[in-house]
């Protein structure tokens, strides 16, 4: 595994077993020619390139080319190029699409007075928000929630997963200047299999608003297509961060 503190990779000892309890039965057992392999559940999310959102484990062809987190640490020195991945007049175009005038200068404010109105990909924010964006495609979720306070914004940022991950997560969320609720334990069930996880929150509009104009996204992640952000995706550093996150 990577070793965050050290920044190297290195054999940990198992601490922990995570088991989804499946209703019917049924796993699949997914295998790429470089010879790793997953045993999942049906529904277990993967990124195939050149498809939008995730396809389910169900649903993988032979030959479907498959996004993974590379076997080895080269992608911490690949170089990023100095581009501007998010601006004022960028917020202000994708808020639009679920804000009125007032709500959007607002948003435009507060991510300003926080510095993420004009966002490079050589700070060291661009790295975390990656990796942050890799667990909101997985485990996380953006819902569809306006608080009633205020100018009523978006509200909730959730997060969920084993607790080493979620304390990993609430790290990220803290260093980029914000504040994460304690952790709760969460009982998921679904049509297909159930568990026990845990959960925590950020309740503070600056937030979601900023996911969101990075590509998170809002709302119901199965009803809709979506892709990796262009950002991330074509940066070979981001998009490891980004797959290290979703894939855990």
């Amino acid at each position: 595994v990577y070793n965050r503190e050290t920044k190297t990779f290195e054999y940990q000892q198992v601490t922990k077993i995570h088991i989804n309890n499946t209703k019917t039965g049924e796993l699949y057992k997914v295998k790429t020619k470089n010879g790793r392999e997953l045993i999942c559940t049906s529904k277990h999310p993967f990124v195939v390139k050149g498809k939008e959102g995730h396809t389910h484990a169900q649903d993988l062809k032979i030959s479907d080319p498959l996004v993974v987190e590379p076997l080895d640490g080269s992608w911490r020195y690949y170089s990023v190029s100095e581009t501007t991945i998010l601006n004022e007049e960028c917020i202000r175009e994708k808020l639009s699409k679920i804000y009125n005038e007032q709500q959007i200068e607002a948003s435009v404010e507060d991510l300003k007075s926080r510095g993420f109105c004009d966002l490079k990909s050589t700070e060291r924010d661009a790295a975390t928000l990656a990796r942050l964006i890799g667990h909101m495609f997985g485990d996380g979720s953006l819902p569809k929630y306006f608080n009633t306070n205020g100018l009523s914004r978006l509200g909730m940022t959730s997060f969920t997963g084993l607790e080493d991950e979620i304390l990993l997560v609430k790290n990220d969320v803290e260093s980029l200047g914000f504040r994460v609720g304690d952790i709760q334990t969460k009982l998921a069930t679904s049509d297909y299999a159930e568990g026990v996880s845990k959960k925590a929150d950020c309740r503070q509009a600056a937030l979601a608003e900023l996911l969101y104009v990075l590509g998170v996204p809002l709302g119901d992640k199965v009803t809709q297509d979506f892709t990796i952000p262009k950002w991330i995706f074509n940066e070979k550093r981001f998009l490891a961060q980004f797959l290290s996150a979703l894939y855990g």
